[in-house]
């Protein structure tokens, strides 16, 4: 029997080792726009308290920014802090006990945005993905 030889292998091979460059490229571009259209959508849905001093602050203070350890990846925080420096987000989200010893029930609001917006975020992340290797590799 014969050897089987591939033509262009070398040719094949290269732009096979661009596929990972080129599918992070695009898909660092489409998670800026999650990133930011998540943190629009946990504002519109963040609790405004109207009994405190800064009835805007939690939900002023939601913001996103790159994480310096992990590549492709970001930290979505609200760094609120109430009058005494403590930060007031984990109160806002799971409750807390008041000063009186009363029981404050939580108002989630970033877990409840992000479970609803999961699955059109990984459909969109995977479709500028798929669409990247596709440039490399026409039909």
């Amino acid at each position: 029997m014969a050897d089987a030889k591939m033509l262009n292998l070398e040719r094949v091979k290269a732009r096979l080792r661009a596929v990972p460059a080129a599918m992070q490229k695009a898909a660092a571009s489409q998670l800026k726009i999650e990133v930011d259209d998540l943190v629009a959508a946990d504002k519109r849905a963040a609790p405004v308290d109207d009994a405190s001093e800064n009835p805007g602050n939690f939900r002023d203070s939601i913001h996103a920014y790159k994480n310096p350890h992990r590549p492709l990846s970001y930290i979505v925080i609200a760094d609120a802090k109430d009058k005494d420096g403590k930060f007031i987000g984990a109160n806002i989200e799971q409750g807390h006990r008041a000063r009186d010893g009363t029981h404050v029930p939580g108002r989630p609001s970033f877990w409840p945005t992000y479970r609803a917006r999961r699955a059109g975020m990984k459909r969109r992340m995977a479709a500028k993905s798929r669409a990247a290797a596709k440039t490399l590799f026409p039909e």
